[in-house]
């Protein structure tokens, strides 16, 4: 029987918020360094606010018992 330690880590991604002044749609979008802004309806959209989005994973890690070998 293997024992493991199991836990969760919560990363936290940048996103974006655009507004379109034609279709007052909003859209959201990872935000990435150098990305031009957004464009919808064929004219760019407006930046209204920024927020982190939390991205949690699970990690299982398989622990070792004293007769186990390297």
């Amino acid at each position: 029987m293997n024992d493991s330690i199991e836990y969760e880590i919560v990363n936290w991604e940048a996103c974006e918020v655009w507004h379109s002044s034609i279709c007052k749609r909003y859209r959201h979008r990872k935000t990435v360094k150098g990305q031009l802004s957004a464009v919808c309806c064929g004219q760019p959209a407006k930046l209204v606010t920024h927020y982190e989005q939390p991205i949690p994973f699970a990690v299982s890690e398989p622990i070792a018992g004293p007769d186990a070998g390297p």
